[in-house]
């Protein structure tokens, strides 16, 4: 949508940003909304304690992504899993389809709990030594060079937004159910309140503290020397023209 002109601005991973400002369109990062990983991996087996101990079983993935870094692990271990894309992993894991599931802290993760479903292990990547920051706004460079102060005040705007909705989650939570309702949205209150909640908390790098919503730089490096080591990206991606800083 951002390269065919449907949008000026989107939100996007850190890691897709990254492998696209690589392989198809720079980007320029306009904040940083979240500071650490929400993914996690949910099996039906009992202690497991780490991706190894699934080795040779069926783990369910999104079709649209998202699981670059379990694919890494898989990789460097040579772990020989089989991955099967889904769009809601809640069935296939009921059904016993799939070993293991990917899922976000924030979204798939609460609707099993939701729907009674009881996990034998969940292993969290922040955990893990994967602890990297995932969404952020973004624009094209192109877009940047030619409204750079439109870009400030969108993301001047959207950091407003947040932190009002930090000191009035209630009301935030009321209006986004208003939405839900008038879009006949599959959700409720409890989702969107764990949503928030968790979200919240990632958006902290210390727990706790004052969001900055910038990228962090070692966060940034750690993950550049990852994605050249598995081939996601030719060449390091540079940090001060991803954040706008070289212009």
């Amino acid at each position: 949508m951002l390269m065919d002109g449907t949008s000026d601005i989107i939100t996007c991973e850190l890691i897709q940003a990254m492998v696209t400002t690589d392989k198809e369109v720079s980007l320029v990062n306009l904040l940083q909304t979240t500071q650490h990983s929400t993914l996690v991996l949910i099996s039906h087996a009992k202690d497991i304690c780490q991706m190894s101990d699934l080795a040779g079983c069926k783990i369910g993935t999104w079709k649209a992504g998202f699981s670059e870094i379990p694919h890494m692990i898989d990789e460097e271990q040579s772990l020989g899993i089989e991955w099967v894309r889904f769009i809601n992993p809640l069935n296939i894991y009921i059904s016993g389809a799939i070993d293991a599931a990917m899922a976000k802290s924030y979204n798939e993760q609460i609707l099993f709990s939701m729907s009674g479903v009881t996990p034998g292990s969940i292993l969290r990547f922040s955990e893990m030594g994967y602890d990297y920051p995932e969404d952020g706004l973004y624009v094209s460079e192109t877009f940047f060079k030619e409204n750079p102060e439109q870009c400030r005040k969108f993301a001047e705007a959207s950091r407003k937004g947040w932190e009002w909705v930090r000191n009035n989650r209630k009301e935030a939570v009321d209006i986004v159910m208003k939405y839900v309702k008038e879009e006949n949205v599959s959700s409720n209150i409890y989702n969107q309140k764990w949503m928030l909640e968790t979200i919240l908390e990632v958006q902290e790098e210390v727990k706790g503290e004052t969001p900055s919503y910038s990228l962090s730089v070692d966060a940034f490096n750690s993950l550049n020397e990852l994605l050249l080591k598995f081939g996601y990206i030719s060449k390091p991606v540079v940090y001060q023209r991803f954040i706008g800083g070289e212009q």
